[in-house]
């Protein structure tokens, strides 16, 4: 599940550095929301594999598990595809757009977007995600524990 948020977070940052203006920067928030829906669906579908008798704690780890995986992945893949687009476009001054409010961002300052998203960000999201959908996917909300035996 970790490489498959992974790679759905990838594909937007990929456009957003390729084809970078300040107008594209959603492409980041797109491709968090994309890593935390993963999460949220591991947990899911773990779950679903439990017969829907999972217990809280175990559907937090897996979460929590799929998040620090994505995290180290989406961060690596991040700094792969920054110095990758400095290789092919090295003069392009990537944030040159923005409008004046923002204190003169420079292409540098993609740098530190890419990482405080891809960790940051992912990771705030990821384990709000795991959290959520351990509460919420749980049958008998009361005890931390599956179902009851008299369910």
């Amino acid at each position: 599940m970790a490489v498959i948020a992974t790679a759905l977070y990838s594909i937007p940052v990929a456009v957003f550095i390729f084809n970078s203006t300040y107008e594209n920067i959603v492409l980041l928030y797109l491709g968090n929301i994309l890593f935390a829906a993963t999460v949220l669906f591991g947990v899911i579908r773990l779950n679903s594999v439990a017969n829907n008798n999972a217990a809280a704690i175990p559907l937090f780890k897996v979460g929590w598990q799929i998040t620090v995986i994505g995290v180290i992945l989406t961060t690596v893949i991040s700094v792969l595809l920054y110095f990758l687009q400095r290789q092919v476009v090295p003069a392009r001054n990537v944030l040159s757009d923005a409008t004046d409010h923002l204190g003169g961002l420079r292409t540098d300052d993609l740098f530190l977007s890419l990482i405080s998203h891809s960790a940051g960000v992912n990771g705030v999201l990821g384990v709000l995600a795991a959290v959520g959908g351990a509460g919420v996917v749980k049958r008998n909300q009361k005890t931390l524990h599956g179902r009851d035996s008299n369910d």
